[in-house]
């Protein structure tokens, strides 16, 4: 009889044992596929992360190189136009036998030298991928009416749409007369004089330099252009006589409404348009400046 009691109770420990063993091993089949889950996840996430990264890597790379290439050519356009609008001003000079300093309280002249100017600089704005683009003289028609000493001369040519060949161009500084002769109509703000106590740095630009054209260029600050709400950032070169004798600056405008068409990419302003290790691209301080 004891052995019969005994062998039951055996097999009631078994029974009991193997009730307890098969959740046992649930349970640790459940954490073992947790774990796995986990480390699955994981991975996938590390390898986003890293795929993420090399992309970005890739187009900070290729945006960085389209800059690049746009500001080399947007110097060689600089260049040019500062020797053609340079060469005008010597050319006018000469055949009035007049100084540069000779031409405040001039009208007549500045009004010829805009006459000259602006076609060559229409042609120059029209093949080139900016904004607009100006010629400022150090000079004023009329040095005795108030506010002379930051008024100035010279011509700034918008484009009016769609950056194409036939875009109309509107005058935001400079004669209308001279704008209207040429199918330039005047733009809804505009002046007949530059105010150079609004114009970035201007007398920083202004100070007399023997430096290279080609090594004299430089992006101002982003600044809101005058009686608009258009943020702009200008691309500056000196504008100077045969003898070196400072005649004023030309140059590029670049706005953002602009540079966010040319670059559909990007959907900020020109100093914003892409921040990747913490770098802004298009700021003043990545585009080679002026040596004075």
């Amino acid at each position: 009889m004891h052995f019969f009691a005994r062998h039951r109770e055996n097999i009631r420990q078994s029974s009991m044992s193997s009730r307890l063993l098969w959740p046992c091993l649930l349970l640790a089949a459940l954490l073992l596929l947790t774990f796995g889950a986990a480390l699955f996840l994981f991975a996938s996430l590390h390898n986003t992360k890293k795929d993420t990264t090399r992309s970005l890597e890739i187009q900070y790379s290729v945006f960085q190189n389209d800059m690049e290439r746009y500001f080399d050519q947007l110097a060689v356009m600089g260049v040019n136009l500062s020797e053609d609008m340079g060469a005008l001003v010597d050319r006018q000079l000469a055949s009035r036998e007049m100084t540069f300093d000779q031409l405040n309280d001039s009208p007549e002249v500045l009004n010829a030298l805009e006459e000259e100017m602006i076609e060559p600089l229409c042609r120059s704005l029209r093949r080139t991928s900016c904004s607009g683009a100006f010629v400022l003289l150090d000079a004023t028609v009329n040095t005795r009416m108030e506010g002379a000493g930051y008024s100035r001369a010279g011509l700034y040519v918008q484009k009016g749409g769609t950056d194409t060949p036939t875009v109309p161009l509107l005058l935001y500084r400079g004669s209308a007369d001279v704008g209207k002769t040429h199918s330039v109509m005047p733009h809804r703000k505009w002046r007949m004089e530059f105010q150079t106590d609004q114009f970035p740095d201007y007398n920083r630009w202004m100070t007399p330099s023997s430096t290279p054209l080609y090594q004299a260029y430089t992006l101002t600050e982003r600044f809101s252009l005058p009686g608009t709400s258009e943020e702009v950032q200008l691309f500056l070169l000196p504008l100077r006589g045969r003898d070196g004798t400072m005649y004023g600056l030309c140059g590029f405008e670049i706005s953002q409404s602009f540079f966010q068409k040319v670059d559909n990419r990007q959907k900020t302003s020109p100093c914003r348009i892409i921040e990747l290790h913490e770098e802004v691209l298009l700021c003043p301080e990545n585009i080679p400046k002026s040596k004075n």
